[in-house]
């Protein structure tokens, strides 16, 4: 699927997707497209990830822990 709107926790993406049935998962992020964000800081003590995206710092954080 071409071009697919994503929004990631208030974060609007489009993104190329595959259709692929996972148990538990609702998107994977794949490294061609994390690569495409330039460097990327994942702190594992607190699950988030950190970007930019069209120059904005974008913060994800893993849905169990708190925001």
């Amino acid at each position: 699927c071409c071009n697919v709107s994503v929004s990631i926790q208030g974060c609007k993406f489009t993104l190329d997707l595959h259709v692929m049935v996972l148990g538990g998962t609702d998107i994977v992020l794949r490294v061609a497209w994390l690569k495409l964000l330039g460097p990327v800081t994942t702190d594992y003590s607190h699950l988030t990830m950190t970007f930019k995206y069209n120059s904005e710092p974008i913060t994800i954080r893993h849905r169990s822990w708190p925001i």
